[in-house]
């Protein structure tokens, strides 16, 4: 039996650093459909459909709050933080001003 949920389909942010952590939050959330996340986090399944394809960038205390509740390993938890940190700065960095992605100028 498949898991419920549409299927996502391939990142749609502006820019890579947008899809790098579309993605990662789509490792993180795997399996838990945006509904699911809406209700656990208090926040819109649109809201969420947007983080998880790239398009709007998550807040980072809720992906730290993902991060807190997924793993309980404090090196493992650390490891995804810094990681969480890093995506999030970069696509943070390029939506400012950055081409969107396949722009050739």
């Amino acid at each position: 039996m498949g898991t419920p949920g549409r299927p996502q389909g391939n990142p749609k942010g502006e820019t890579e650093q947008a899809n790098a952590l579309a993605d990662f939050l789509r490792e993180l959330t795997v399996g838990v459909t945006v509904r699911q996340l809406g209700e656990r986090y208090r926040s819109g399944k649109t809201s969420w459909g947007e983080y998880r394809s790239g398009a709007k960038a998550i807040p980072f205390h809720l992906l730290e709050r993902i991060i807190n509740d997924r793993e309980h390993d404090p090196r493992v938890r650390a490891t995804l933080l810094t990681r969480a940190r890093h995506l999030h700065d970069e696509a943070e960095i390029a939506g400012k001003g950055s081409r969107p992605c396949g722009s050739t100028g």
